[in-house]
C-alpha cells in the first residue's frame, strides 16, 4: 500500500496507502483489485441468478441479506469528476 496502483478489473487508480484487495502469491490475472472493482464484480456474478454458483456461496449462511441487496445500488462513485486512469496518471505514454 506504499506505491501507486491500478485495479486490474476496472483500471481505476488505487492511491498510495488507499485500500485494496491482492491475492497471495505471484501469477495472479488479478492482483490489484479496488473495493469498487470488487463490488462490481461480486455484483456482476449475482446477477446472473439465483441458481449460480456465485449466488450460492454469496448467500449461504449471510447474517443479513440486505447488505446483497446494497450490493446492487453501488453504481458510479463518480457523479461530480473523472475517473482516474493511467492515462491520466501517466499522459506522456498515452499521446499518439
Amino acid at each position: 500500500m506504499k506505491n501507486d496502483n491500478f485495479c486490474d478489473i476496472t483500471g481505476l487508480w488505487i492511491p498510495p496507502k488507499f485500500p485494496y484487495i491482492t491475492f497471495n502469491g505471484g501469477g495472479y490475472t488479478y492482483s490489484h483489485v479496488s473495493l469498487y472493482g470488487f463490488y462490481r464484480h461480486v455484483d456482476i456474478m449475482l446477477s446472473m441468478g439465483s441458481n449460480t454458483l456465485a449466488s450460492e456461496i454469496f448467500t449461504h449462511e449471510v447474517p443479513d441479506i440486505e447488505v446483497l441487496n446494497q450490493l446492487h445500488l453501488i453504481e458510479d462513485y463518480f457523479p461530480m469528476g473523472i475517473k482516474v486512469t493511467k492515462e491520466h496518471v501517466f499522459p506522456d505514454a498515452y499521446i499518439r
